[in-house]
């Protein structure tokens, strides 16, 4: 490439330059696209090249397969690349603009806060550029600005607290789509809450201390926006409590499934003086979980009730796993299963809860270790009544 006014070499390259190609490539026909590209058609692999004139750096290619390009030429006109191959014409669009139509087009939607991060690595505070087809913001940046926020409200300090509830304003107003339902107030005290929990998880007498600046903290700002209160001490006892049941059921070898079942009932009846929700427990029906059975056991939880029929089933899905099944109530072992499921599989179907309370699963091994896939299902069974009459399908 020559300089046309002082007929200097602004760039020189052949085609083993380029790792792509090889010794056996040539490049036969050039098109120039505009005052930006340059277009030239190759041999060996049989492509299109596209190359800024400014810095010679070649941005797209055109695979055509095995057909070679006869003549390329560019319509300034309709901003079209032609190619003329021995059976065929073919034209591909130059426009910027045409591009960016046709790729909101099958998009269906505006960019990502990822996508957007990407593509305009220098504009992070103007969500204009994000916009850039004629759909709404897309809710990852509502999301972003509120992730933001989180980081600021969980040092639990009233500075940050004010920084981070102007981010969460900024996300309630921004016009996304889906529309965010966002209650300011609710969402930073549940953030406060959420960090409580995680320093009572660490169970030592100095994370308690900052548990309760979080507690301190939400009940003062839940006071202030008139909103109803919690007894601070009550708060104290369900997060310590909460931490506790969940280590104990994250340890396979914790057996004292009463007192687990006794921490969940006072948990049940307190937790509306917590900040926010407090973790679901266990399993819920139609859960899918998906594990390795090897040296450490996985302990699985869920909350049943009297009569109902529970459905687990344990399948191998990798190793040379066969699986074994067992399910515990409070009172102990109930029931287990090697090979039901059909195969080497596990399955145990429509056992009958006895009580109401917590269950454990224990999907372990008969032999091997491998990974594995459980499903819990659970359905009421219908109730009948003294002196009443159901009938029956099943044919002997």
């Amino acid at each position: 490439m020559w300089n046309l006014e002082d007929g200097t070499v602004e760039h020189e390259s052949e085609p083993g330059d380029n790792e792509e190609y090889d010794k056996e490539t040539r490049f036969d026909e050039i098109a120039f696209v505009g005052d930006e590209w340059l277009s030239i058609s190759i041999s060996a692999p049989d492509e299109i090249g596209m190359w800024t004139l400014k810095t010679a750096e070649q941005v797209a290619t055109f695979n055509l397969g095995s057909t070679a390009i006869l003549d390329l030429a560019y319509d300034s006109h309709q901003q079209m690349l032609v190619a003329l191959e021995p059976d065929r014409i073919l034209r591909w669009t130059m426009s910027p603009q045409q591009w960016l139509e046709l790729a909101c087009a099958r998009a269906g939607r505006n960019l990502s806060f990822d996508e957007w991060q990407r593509a305009f690595p220098d504009q992070q505070d103007e969500y204009k550029s994000a916009r850039i087809c004629k759909y709404p913001l897309d809710i990852s940046f509502a999301e972003a600005k509120i992730k933001e926020a989180e980081t600021l409200i969980n040092d639990c300090t009233a500075e940050q607290w004010d920084e981070g509830m102007k981010l969460l304003e900024e996300a309630a107003g921004l016009p996304v789509e889906p529309q965010l339902d966002l209650d300011r107030i609710t969402r930073a005290v549940a953030i406060l809450g959420d960090q409580a929990l995680e320093h009572y998880a660490r169970n030592l007498p100095a994370y308690d201390e900052d548990a309760r600046k979080c507690l301190e903290m939400a009940a003062k700002q839940l006071i202030e926006a008139g909103r109803e209160g919690f007894s601070l001490e009550t708060a104290e006892e369900v997060g310590r409590r909460q931490a506790k049941l969940t280590a104990d059921l994250d340890d396979p070898n914790s057996l004292d499934m009463s007192t687990m079942m006794s921490d969940l009932d006072w948990l049940r009846q307190n937790k509306a003086q917590w900040p926010g929700e407090l973790p679901s427990v266990g399993l819920e029906p139609g859960d899918e979980i998906n594990g390795i059975v090897k040296r450490n056991q996985d302990t699985l939880y869920f909350l049943g009730e009297q009569g109902q029929a529970v459905t687990i089933r344990m399948d191998a899905t990798g190793g040379d796993l066969d699986p074994r099944l067992y399910l515990n109530g409070s009172d102990g072992y109930f029931t287990s299963d090697d090979e039901s499921g059909g195969g080497h599989n596990s399955l145990i179907s429509d056992f009958v809860l006895p009580d109401n309370g917590l269950y454990r699963i224990l999907p372990q091994a008969y032999s091997g270790e491998g990974a594995y896939r459980l499903t819990l299902d659970v359905r009421d069974l219908p109730k009948l009544e003294f002196g009443q009459t159901a009938t029956s399908g099943i044919v002997c």
